[in-house]
């Protein structure tokens, strides 16, 4: 008999065993990773009037544990459902990524992006954003992330660029980081928020670029300059050329010399930095025809005649090296200083004869709508600044209007 229950027992036990286990609501079974493999259990809870999945647990103390904390959460108003975390992780970790973009790594994109926008930069703003980089930025904090870059990193490469390279160099400096970085706060590269620095660099002009020569100081620098760049500096403050526009010209550029109206067609620059060097439009597409005092003329033949062998196509002032290339900058620029230094006067930057050119367009009379036309500008602003006083012009005028009052004290008034 004991036997017996004993058995019966054991058999209930089993069926017991059998039975399936009956889950909390919001918790069901979930296939398992592996093929027969144990369950794992789903769970869902109520949020914002529909189920949502708040996991996928192990063991059914898990599912039941997670349970109850998410419902918790759900009364406190701070659940926030799976689908949602994982954007967060998503965004999270993208952001990331991006976080570990180099300064140098995002200069080549930005430098591209320039280059292939739907507004290309001209090759010479290229040129010199590149330049820039190579010798100053990159080698100073090329491989730190954008995001590391911090106030005191960019008041210390200014520091080093201004004392080494000169203001010039650092403000080049300071305009580049400050437009590649806002390009990249623009696309949010690196995981950017905000441009972490501001950047200040002195804007005050050293003495020789305030001031302009006179005519007179320009003529005797020219003639101590070698023969073939004699013509050079003159006929830049005549026609109020930039550096690069006068080495851009070519002999046929010179129209109607043998005429009473001589003029000079503007419609190229040399850009020395481009790989290869080269012609280019000038500044602001800034085409133009511009007089030339009939007075001029002999200065400006006696100068073709020095090489009557070259065609209209050649520069008008060759390299000495290669006549089918025009000199150099930083050779005009040198032959421009020694000049200047054996005459006794400036030192006067090369862009002070355009200086010089349309400050006397203003002097005479010319008008804003004259200067821009005569200088190539777009806006009447740049052509308001050349209509200030040239060096010593106020006495001259002074003295000149003082002629016309000669005798007025002594009563010779009378016609």
């Amino acid at each position: 008999m004991r036997d017996h229950l004993q058995a019966e027992r054991r058999k209930e036990l089993v069926t017991v065993a059998r039975k399936p286990v009956r889950l909390p609501r919001g918790i069901s079974k979930y296939p398992p990773l592996d093929p027969g493999g144990p369950g794992r259990y789903r769970v869902r809870i109520q949020f914002k009037g529909r189920q949502t999945s708040a996991g996928v647990y192990e063991t059914l103390a898990e599912a039941k544990e997670a349970q109850k904390h998410y419902r918790r959460q759900v009364m406190l108003g701070t659940f926030i459902p799976i689908s949602e975390r994982h954007r967060r992780w998503n965004e999270e970790r993208e952001a990331a990524a991006r976080r570990k973009v180099t300064v140098a790594d995002y200069a080549a994109q930005w430098i591209q992006a320039l280059s292939e926008g739907p507004k290309p930069r001209k090759a010479t703003t290229l040129v010199g954003y590149q330049n820039t980089l190579d010798r100053h930025i990159i080698p100073a904090i090329g491989n730190q992330y954008l995001t590391q870059v911090k106030q005191e990193t960019v008041d210390k490469l200014l520091q080093v660029t201004e004392k080494e390279s000169g203001p010039a160099a650092a403000r080049n400096v300071a305009g580049a980081l400050r437009a590649m970085f806002n390009h990249a706060l623009k696309e949010k590269a690196g995981g950017m928020t905000e441009v972490p620095f501001t950047v200040t660099v002195s804007k005050a002009r050293t003495k020789s670029t305030d001031q302009i020569p006179t005519p007179d100081e320009v003529l005797k620098a020219a003639a101590l300059m070698p023969e073939p760049l004699r013509l050079a500096p003159v006929l830049a403050a005549m026609c109020a050329l930039r550096p690069a526009e006068l080495l851009g010209l070519r002999r046929g550029d010179l129209m109607g010399l043998d005429t009473d109206n001589p003029r000079l067609r503007v419609e190229r620059q040399w850009l020395q930095k481009t790989s290869p060097p080269g012609y280019g439009p000038p500044k602001y597409d800034s085409v133009r025809t511009v007089g030339i005092p009939t007075s001029f003329v002999p200065q400006i033949q006696a100068h073709l005649d020095l090489q009557p062998d070259l065609d209209d196509d050649a520069p008008l002032f060759p390299s000495p090296k290669n006549p089918l290339q025009p000199v150099s900058p930083t050779n005009y620029r040198e032959k421009w200083n020694a000049a200047q230094k054996a005459a006794g006067v400036g030192p006067f930057v090369l862009h002070s004869l355009r200086h010089l050119g349309l400050t006397l367009t203003a002097v005479v009379g010319g008008t804003n709508a004259e200067v821009m036309a005569r200088g190539g500008h777009t806006d009447a602003k740049a052509a308001a600044r050349y209509q200030h006083q040239l060096r010593g012009r106020d006495r001259e005028l002074t003295e000149a209007l003082g002629k016309q009052w000669e005798g007025v004290s002594s009563g010779d008034t009378k016609k």
